[in-house]
């Protein structure tokens, strides 16, 4: 097996998705409200430890990108990664 063939087998852990998303929410922190900001922490954090799925946080992370007419293309990399069409996120 190469060393790519290895690394797409490789799943990807909740702690290093969230601190990916903690990422993408330091891009727009700062014109978010004290309750905002503890809001999609928390909801980062349910997701670290399992309690929501991915898509949770996700949402609100795309909410407020398109709130904040934030389109940089490596965060929209990041947010839609999987299109919607496929129905992967359906069940998760």
């Amino acid at each position: 097996m190469t060393e790519a063939q290895k690394a797409l087998n490789t799943l990807t852990s909740k702690g290093r998705i969230a601190h990916a998303m903690e990422r993408v929410v330091g891009q727009f922190s700062e014109k978010l409200t004290k309750d905002q900001r503890k809001e999609i922490i928390d909801l980062i954090s349910d997701f670290r430890v399992g309690h929501v799925p991915r898509f949770a946080p996700l949402v609100l992370i795309k909410h407020y990108l398109r709130t904040f007419e934030m389109n940089k293309k490596i965060i929209s990399r990041f947010t839609n990664s999987i299109p919607l069409e496929m129905g992967l996120m359906a069940k998760v």
